[in-house]
């Protein structure tokens, strides 16, 4: 969508680029109408078996299908060929409105996805009650993205309080490679516990353990949730 306002570049520009932090995003009517018409574009599906590729990334569909894995891929058209018609809804967008509206549009087209994605793991069986759910990168995390992400995956019902059973970060793949470091680095073996040594297993449950019985949380918004999320349900923000 911003490759096509023109402040960016037209072939790399991304959202990042023009985001700053201090313009809010509008939640408006307009917003919500520009949010439905990029919604429609976004397809979100089990990948076929027949694909090689979905969207802009090569799949082997039945390699996965042989290791277990459900493949869920998110496209625009056939391998991103109606983005161009994002391009267009951005451009429309930006020339008669302003960057309010296009980041709420975002924001709530983005927390859509996270639901719809969300919806398919449900269908396909992979995701249920019991499912924590990671966030990661901008994509999910700027703006007013956590507190939507939070209302659209309410509605799906498989949490009695979603924000405790989902997470926003930063980076998910490095700090995920920073509790593997850590876990082989600093706790080390049962047997070994000073860290550094392998050739058993982990011991992050033993320490969790430890650590809830010593009364500390072992996830922090069980103590302490978002009060972010808190006040834009307060200002009038109702979970259907």
């Amino acid at each position: 969508m911003v490759q096509g306002t023109g402040l960016v570049d037209k072939i790399t520009g991304a959202a990042l680029d023009i985001f700053d932090g201090k313009t809010k995003p509008d939640y408006g009517k307009e917003a919500r109408q520009y949010a439905a018409q990029i919604d429609d574009l976004v397809k979100i599906e089990r990948v076929p078996l027949s694909r090689t590729k979905y969207g802009l990334v090569p799949v082997s569909p039945e390699a996965a299908a042989g290791n277990n894995v459900v493949l869920i891929g998110c496209d625009v058209g056939v391998n991103g060929s109606d983005l161009p018609k994002l391009h267009r809804i951005g451009s429309d967008l930006y020339q008669s409105k302003n960057l309010r509206v296009l980041f709420g549009a975002l924001d709530l087209a983005m927390a859509s996805v996270a639901r719809r994605l969300v919806q398919v793991g449900v269908e396909e069986g992979v995701v249920t009650g019991k499912t924590a759910l990671g966030v990661t990168g901008r994509a999910g995390i700027s703006g007013g993205k956590p507190a939507l992400i939070i209302e659209e995956i309410d509605k799906l019902k498989l949490y009695d309080e979603p924000e405790k059973n989902v997470v926003f970060v930063d980076d998910g793949l490095a700090r995920g490679a920073a509790v593997m470091a850590r876990c082989m680095n600093s706790m080390g073996t049962p047997k070994n516990p000073l860290g550094g040594l392998r050739g058993s297993r982990c011991i992050l449950k033993e320490r969790m353990d430890y650590e809830a019985a010593k009364g500390a949380a072992p996830v922090p918004q069980l103590d302490r949730p978002d009060q972010e999320t808190h006040a834009y349900f307060q200002e009038g923000h109702e979970r259907a």
